[in-house]
Formats: structure tokens, sequence, C-alpha cells
């Protein structure tokens, strides 16, 4: 895992890594990004990058 594994939250149809306080009722889904990378081997010229993400659908439980 690098520094570029980071959380982004989701308002509508788009993703942002921040969310100011008075819009987190209207997040309805949290994104769960990491990524590695490894060095080239000997002699190669490109670092090999991977990642993996994942959706998390949030619900936001309202009483009457």
């Amino acid at each position: 895992m690098d520094a570029s594994a980071q959380f982004q939250y989701r308002i509508g149809t788009s993703y942002g890594d921040t969310v100011p306080g008075f819009f987190l009722p209207f997040v309805d889904v949290v994104r769960i990004v990491a990524e590695a990378r490894k060095p080239a081997q000997t002699g190669g010229v490109d670092d090999v990058t991977f990642g993996w993400s994942v959706n998390v659908a949030l619900r936001n439980l309202r009483s009457n």
C-alpha cells in the first residue's frame, strides 16, 4: 500500500476525496481505494502498479 490509498465519498454521481460537514447527510456511497506499486525488476523499465477499489453503500436512517 502506498500514500495513494484513500476514501472517496459519493454525493449523487460525483466522487470527492473530502466532503464538507454539512454535506455528510447526502453521502450515499464510500469508495475504498487501495493501490500498490512494485519497482521494476533489474533491467526492467516500468514499475508495476496494481489496485483495488470497492464501493460501500451507506444507509442514512432517519427516525420519523
